[in-house]
């Protein structure tokens, strides 16, 4: 059996986790940045608000009444300002914090206009002091609108805990290649395999990215320059419409894979039979095949790279006729030099089973039944005669 060239000769010292330990450091600075920016713009006014429940109300009264405007290349945001007035136990003390997201700018004037009617200058009104420190005063204690900037960031934060239970699952799984086993048998004693695509996984993630970046680009942060807001812009669009690839592939046929033996050695016949659950009147052309990967993780500088390359892709079966299409079965004879699969520390052989289906105009049918290729131990006079030799 013919190999294409080996990337493994290009990988250097040990990368300090491969692929995975740069997938959960993404994962991680996701989960930094949004509990660093969540608990100031989220959290952290939340709880002054409930402990704001319990402040003392006191008579107040208006001193300054005004809405401070910022324009820049996305338009202009406002900010209410409001100074008032509140005497406690003979000793006088103003304040100019309105709420507990004073300091969020936002769009929207109408809504500001409105505050300030309620507070005009020299206006009585109610304001709450902090029993424990009669410097700190509001005058509303309620929920604001402005608090909902805040959910930016916890999504973030919700994509990174997400993100780094999952890459650590599957890094367990990875970590053990030849301990995979199917989960059950059908009806002709064949082990029925499990794909190693997660449907809806990528939906979510690139759902939940797409949110949190449109939402930074347009609505938070607001640049100041043009050509960068289009680029970002730009970023966006993408991924939410890759999101929407994902989810219309959600509504694809399920494939259902056995094999008689899920782990095989060279020289033994491969025995796989295919089922196609749901509307496979749409699939125009179906492909099984072997696949053999190679992972191999290297240093680039000071970065971390992992690069994935083909070797062998052994076709089993192509049906043509409707019927075929929708279940069948077909045999390999796995050739003799196969290479066997192989996990280390930079390194990784990978075989699988490759079910392609092409459907016009739709995403395609693209899933991944990871199988085990067993290394072949040559006879014991093969052995003497090499050691001889």
């Amino acid at each position: 059996m013919a190999y294409d060239q080996s990337i493994s000769g290009r990988a250097k010292a040990r990368a300090g986790g491969g692929k995975f330990g740069s997938i959960r450091a993404f994962f991680l600075l996701f989960l930094i940045i949004g509990a660093g920016l969540a608990y100031p713009f989220l959290v952290r006014p939340i709880q002054r608000m409930m402990a704001a429940k319990s402040w003392e109300a006191h008579p107040c009264t208006i001193v300054n009444s005004n809405i401070e405007s910022s324009r820049s290349s996305n338009g202009i945001t406002y900010r209410v300002t409001i100074r008032y007035r509140y005497t406690i136990e003979g000793r006088n003390f103003e304040s100019s914090q309105y709420g507990f997201a004073d300091d969020v700018w936002s769009s929207g004037y109408k809504s500001k206009q409105e505050i300030l009617d309620r507070y005009p200058l020299g206006t009585n009104a109610i304001c709450y002091v902090n029993p424990r420190d009669a410097d700190e005063a509001v005058l509303h204690r309620g929920w604001e609108n402005n608090l909902l900037i805040g959910i930016v960031p916890a999504i973030f934060l919700v994509i990174g805990v997400v993100g780094l239970v999952f890459s650590g699952k599957k890094n367990l799984e990875k970590s053990s290649p030849l301990a995979a086993t199917p989960e059950t048998q059908n009806a002709d004693g064949l082990l029925v395999l499990k794909s190693g695509q997660r449907r809806g996984f990528a939906f979510i993630f690139l759902t939940l990215f797409a949110l949190v970046w449109n939402g930074v680009v347009w609505g938070v942060w607001g640049l100041t320059h043009t050509f960068l807001f289009v680029i970002f812009a730009g970023v966006g669009v993408f991924v939410a419409v890759l999101a929407i690839r994902e989810f219309l592939a959600l509504f694809n046929p399920l494939p259902v894979l056995g094999v008689n033996r899920q782990q095989i050695a060279p020289g033994e016949t491969l025995r796989v039979e295919w089922k196609l659950r749901g509307n496979i009147q749409r699939v125009r052309r179906l492909r099984i095949s072997l696949q053999g990967q190679e992972r191999a993780t290297y240093r680039r500088g000071t970065s971390t790279s992992t690069d994935t390359h083909v070797f062998a892709n052994l076709e089993i079966v192509t049906p043509t006729e409707r019927e075929n299409i929708a279940s069948g079965s077909a045999t390999l004879l796995i050739p003799d030099g196969t290479m066997h699969s192989f996990a280390a520390g930079n390194n990784e052989i990978r075989w699988s089973l490759r079910l392609l289906g092409e459907i016009p105009n739709w995403p395609d049918i693209n899933d991944d039944f990871p199988l085990t290729i067993l290394s072949v131990t040559p006879p014991d006079h093969e052995q003497t005669s090499r050691r001889s030799s």
